[in-house]
């Protein structure tokens, strides 16, 4: 299994390397690119967990392998031009997807039988949830729309960000009803708060930072909630601190500049 995610990682980023080196790749427009990374990323993961999933599992796995990607490839058009930002992109492309397959893996056995590695794949799992929510954010915010767009687009895609979150905290064969619900809630809250950071100036990445920072506090009270089913509440206080030192620094870098 780990010799056929190497060999997927290592396809995937010479090919991203590829487009800035190779002369015939360089005729696409960045959109094409996308689309076609995207469509490699989505059959390279169905291929690399072929036969280890069960049920509706197959859906909430391929979630991060291809967002990530999508958003590596999105972000990537924000970096400065210079010849070694591809390579050194690439090289970062290759160890991080390496490691989200083996975590995708450990998801997809997990939801067979129970082993001592869930532990530490579960946290990694939220990073790169985050991560993907970062990248994919700021490229958002990079397009300039209205609120309103940036709010549904936002909403769009927390929406399979936190369903895949939220499934794998129990790993059931089925997405229950209440994993859809929560991963609603979720989403139409970012989306809310999407539009309403539509309205302060700044860079693309500093409303990336904080709607991520503020994605990663609300999923995580939902996670403890539907873990535990209750919430303690120095949990509940630490979480609202992150979030009020984040909205304090989005609004101090955002406002202080136009004064």
């Amino acid at each position: 299994m780990k010799r056929k995610f190497i060999v997927i990682t290592a396809l995937l980023s010479f090919f991203l390397l590829s487009f800035h080196y190779v002369p015939f790749l360089s005729t696409f427009s960045r959109e094409q690119f996308w689309q076609i990374f995207a469509v490699l990323s989505l059959g390279s993961s169905i291929i690399a967990f072929w036969g280890t999933w069960r049920g509706f599992t197959i859906l909430p796995l391929l979630v991060l392998p291809t967002l990530y990607p999508l958003g590596i490839t999105f972000f990537s058009s924000l970096l400065p031009d210079h010849w070694i930002v591809p390579l050194l992109l690439a090289l970062w492309f290759g160890i991080s997807f390496y490691f989200l397959l083996l975590v995708e893996n450990i998801y997809a056995v997990s939801s067979i039988r129970a082993i001592p590695l869930i532990r530490a794949a579960l946290p990694i799992g939220v990073l790169f949830t985050v991560a993907t929510a970062f990248l994919l954010l700021t490229t958002i915010f990079s397009i300039r729309q209205q609120g309103i767009v940036n709010g549904v687009l936002t909403v769009l895609l927390v929406f399979p960000l936190s369903l895949q979150s939220l499934w794998a905290v129990k790993l059931d064969d089925v997405i229950s009803e209440r994993v859809i619900i929560l991963s609603l809630v979720t989403s139409l809250v970012m989306g809310e708060i999407a539009g309403w950071a539509s309205l302060l100036p700044g860079r693309p990445s500093l409303h990336g930072l904080f709607l991520a920072v503020l994605f990663y506090c609300v999923l995580s009270v939902v996670r403890e909630e539907l873990e535990g089913g209750f919430l303690k509440k120095s949990s509940f206080g630490e979480y609202a601190v992150v979030g009020g030192i984040a909205t304090i620094g989005f609004l101090f870098f955002s406002l202080v500049p136009t004064l």
